[in-house]
C-alpha cells in the first residue's frame, strides 16, 4: 500500500511538530504549512492525500483555504479535516456548509484524530 500524504496546516509550530511526529509514526508522509498560503502553494506542489486545516492562522485563515480548495477543480475532492480551538455549533455548521470532510476541535485527542484519518481513508484500526 502507498504511504498517504497528509499536510497539516497548523500556525502553532507545537501541533505541527505534535501531529508530524504522531502521523509519521504511523506510516504516513506528512508536508507541513504555517499559513493559509503555504497551505495553497504546498497543496499544489505535494499533491497530499488529505489536509488537517487550522481555521486560524495568518495570512489566509482555513475558511478561505477551505472555500480555495473546494472552487478548485484539481482539489475539488481532497479531504479536509478543519481543526480549531472553538469548539462552537457555528463552526462545525460552517466547516459542513464549506465542504469539510470532517472536524477536530483543539485540545483534541491523538486517537480521535487518527481515528478521522482512517475513517477518510477506509482502513482498519491498527
Amino acid at each position: 500500500m502507498d504511504k498517504k500524504k497528509i499536510l497539516v496546516t497548523d500556525d502553532e509550530q507545537n501541533i505541527v511538530e505534535l501531529l508530524s511526529v504522531v502521523l509519521r509514526a504511523e506510516g504516513y508522509e506528512v508536508a507541513t504549512a504555517s499559513n493559509g498560503l503555504e497551505a495553497l502553494k504546498k497543496i499544489q506542489s505535494v499533491k497530499p492525500d488529505l489536509v488537517i486545516l487550522d481555521v486560524n492562522m495568518p495570512q489566509l485563515d482555513g475558511w478561505n483555504v477551505l472555500s480555495t480548495i473546494r472552487a478548485t477543480e484539481s482539489t475539488r475532492h481532497l479531504p479536509v479535516l478543519m481543526c480549531t480551538n472553538k469548539d462552537l455549533v457555528s463552526d462545525v455548521e460552517r466547516a459542513e456548509a464549506l465542504g469539510a470532510t470532517g472536524y477536530i476541535p483543539k485540545p483534541f485527542e491523538i486517537e480521535r484524530v487518527l481515528m478521522k484519518l482512517r475513517n477518510v481513508f477506509g482502513q482498519k484500526p491498527a
